[in-house]
């Protein structure tokens, strides 16, 4: 992708946009690939309020215990 720095600080304007104009009192991010995860997070860094940010795109399995994690374990 051209121009991914600057895509990435628009994605981080737009987010810290809202959340200052709308005076909102913390901020939930749901990203999703490698460019507007880093513009949420320098989003919530600059507007200093209580923040989450929630992945919500592919990645690798984990493992606990030597259990090898996924989707169902979450439900168990």
């Amino acid at each position: 992708m051209r121009y991914s720095l600057p895509s990435r600080d628009l994605i981080a304007d737009s987010m810290e946009s809202v959340v200052k104009g709308m005076s909102y009192d913390g901020f939930i991010a749901i990203v999703g690939c490698d460019k507007n995860m880093p513009g949420a997070v320098m989003a919530m860094l600059r507007v200093n309020r209580p923040s989450i940010m929630i992945y919500g795109g592919t990645i690798a399995a984990g493992y606990h215990n030597g259990k090898k994690l996924d989707v169902v374990s979450a439900f168990e």
